[in-house]
């Protein structure tokens, strides 16, 4: 969500056993709360899509400026059972944003990203196991061990910057070229179906081609001019351009044959 909200725990608690020492956990509103019941380290847990991974890394910058621990668990489904899933819910989301979740979703990578070294990969086709909550377990015990350090490798972390500004750069060229599919659709609002749904997919193949050359260029310009900001108000208004040219030509071609 957008906005920030206050949670307030419920009176719903768990216990696991771990290493002879009680862990209670506490649910909210998609926020997690771990306590001890000796030491009393708090542990906090975001229940939330996190896609991009640009979104992970500000959580993990915030646990690195206060020293303390950091991990992060990916539930991996294939799309088909999450959209049976969703059809079972008593409101279910429409089935585009699932499959644009699908098409976003950048799983956790340690050898890119080497903050992401603590994560952990569940499988949850058939649900979570016993196994899959001692896992967790031992990630959240291996976390609060191991705090981060306000000072690391500045090669690293000059790595991971550059790596964040270019997602931040193609997630905003993304939201742009979607909201610029929208207006070419609408301004072809007279077109038969069959012609509007042609067209959609067209324009949805532009996109994907577009942001795919984008992703490289971007990341070809930060890799290897590190130290020059990117302008990103300027390179906005660049793709958009760019891209309203060519969505044009495809709106043109696609009514004119109407």
């Amino acid at each position: 969500s957008n906005q920030t909200q206050t949670h307030t725990l419920s009176d719903q608690t768990q216990t696991h056993t771990l290493s002879d020492q009680t862990l209670t956990l506490s649910e909210a509103d998609g926020v997690w709360i771990v306590s001890h019941t000796h030491l009393q380290p708090l542990v906090v847990l975001l229940d939330d899509n996190f896609y991009y991974q640009s979104m992970r890394y500000q959580i993990q910058q915030l646990a690195r400026k206060y020293g303390v621990g950091f991990c992060q668990v990916f539930l991996q489904c294939p799309l088909h059972v999450c959209l049976q899933r969703n059809r079972c819910r008593s409101q279910p989301v429409p089935d585009d944003v699932l499959l644009q979740m699908c098409e976003r979703m950048e799983p956790p990578n340690e050898i890119r990203n080497p903050w992401e070294q603590q994560s952990l990969t569940l499988d949850s086709t058939d649900g979570i196991a016993d196994g899959h909550v001692q896992k967790l377990m031992d990630l959240l015990a291996s976390a609060l061990e191991n705090p981060l350090s306000p000072v690391q490798d500045e090669s690293l972390q000059k790595e991971a910057d550059r790596r964040i500004c270019a997602s931040s750069v193609l997630h905003q060229a993304d939201q742009t070229c979607r909201r610029l599919v929208s207006q070419a659709l609408t301004s072809a609002r007279q077109a038969s179906p069959d012609v509007l749904k042609a067209l959609a997919k067209a324009l949805n193949e532009l996109k994907t081609v577009f942001l795919q050359e984008l992703k490289k260029d971007v990341l070809h310009r930060v890799s290897v001019f590190p130290e020059e900001p990117v302008d990103m108000e300027k390179l906005l208004m660049d793709v958009s351009a760019a891209f309203q040219r060519h969505s044009h030509e495809i709106v043109s071609k696609h009514v004119k044959h109407d």
